[in-house]
């Protein structure tokens, strides 16, 4: 379970039937785990970074560490969000340890792709910002102001 091998204690108590022909419920696999010191914790989403963003991401810091307001004043900020039209995007499960450092298996990676929802972009500078609102079931799209 630590390890990420096993997702989640109905697979725990079918891998110890199976390897050890040990009959245990999955509720038994749970209490033994927190016996253990886990808990059952909702995976944490991180964006899934290549090693070229990494880069690029640092290149960038140190050319702009050193900006000042009129440089700031020519630069262009975006953001987006996605919005489920009918449901969440599941939710991933993980045993962690209180205390202890996020471990590669515990991170639920994220990633930009398409699906039923809805996106809503955001622009600002320091003249003023824009809002853009597209429904991906539709191919239809707006530009709010």
């Amino acid at each position: 379970m630590t390890e990420g091998k096993l997702i989640h204690a109905t697979e725990a108590a079918k891998f110890l039937q199976s390897k050890f022909k040990l009959s245990v419920s999955d509720r038994t696999v749970c209490r033994a785990l927190k016996e253990a010191g886990l808990r059952a914790a909702e995976k944490v989403k991180k964006p899934d970074l290549f090693p070229k963003n990494i880069k690029e991401h640092y290149e960038f810091a140190l050319a702009s560490k050193d900006w000042i307001v009129a440089d700031l004043e020519r630069v262009v900020w975006s953001d987006e969000t996605k919005i489920n039209r009918f449901c969440l995007d599941g939710m991933s499960w993980c045993w962690v340890k209180d205390g202890e450092e996020l471990k590669e298996h515990q991170i639920k990676k994220t990633a930009k792709r398409g699906g039923r929802s809805i996106m809503i972009w955001g622009v600002y500078d320091f003249e003023w910002p824009r809002v853009h609102v597209q429904g991906r079931w539709h191919s239809q799209s707006r530009l709010l102001y």
